[in-house]
């Protein structure tokens, strides 16, 4: 899996999402190749680029791994700041809520 396949699946991004978001009027079939590197059509590149707010190169050249890596961490950070405020509703606020009618009577 490339870094880039990894980003939009830590976004919950399916390949048919993220071709209707394009709006390029190509089968999902295309940009699947172009994302996992095995084409390298510059029209889907700079659309995808743009899409994810960076230039082709940043998103497709040898050091993409510099820009691609931050943008996936930022997902997982925000993943796991979903999970625990979820967590905390469901176990917290009960407690919390007990607590203080049995403190305030």
């Amino acid at each position: 899996m490339t870094d880039l396949h990894a980003l939009f699946k830590a976004r919950g991004m399916t390949m048919q999402a993220l071709t209707e978001a394009l709006d390029l009027g190509i089968e999902m079939h295309s940009i699947q190749k172009v994302i996992s590197g095995e084409r390298s059509t510059k029209y889907i590149q700079e659309a995808i680029a743009a899409y994810l707010g960076l230039t082709v190169e940043q998103t497709f050249g040898p050091r993409a791994e510099k820009h691609i890596r931050p943008l996936i961490e930022c997902e997982i950070n925000r993943k796991r700041a979903e999970y625990e405020h979820r967590l905390k509703k469901k176990f917290l606020d009960k407690t919390v809520a007990n607590r203080r009618r049995a403190v305030n009577g």
